[in-house]
């Protein structure tokens, strides 16, 4: 199903991942004990992509991003 960009923002904020920096529609999140970084871009009023959807669900291992 496809979200918002905002969506999928406020569910990593949910589950302890905090925007580290933000370049024009950039924004990068990390997580205390994670090394990997994810970059979320687009408009926050913008549907995001499937793929980039399921790189992030994968990264992040959040189910709920499906």
């Amino acid at each position: 199903m496809a979200k918002k960009v905002h969506e999928v923002v406020s569910i990593l904020e949910r589950h302890g991942w905090e925007q580290v920096r933000e370049r024009g529609s950039h924004k990068q999140f990390k997580r205390p004990g994670y090394t990997s970084v994810i970059t979320v871009s687009g408009k926050r009023g913008a549907t995001m992509p499937i793929g980039q959807l399921a790189s992030i669900r994968r990264k992040a291992g959040i189910e709920e991003l499906r």
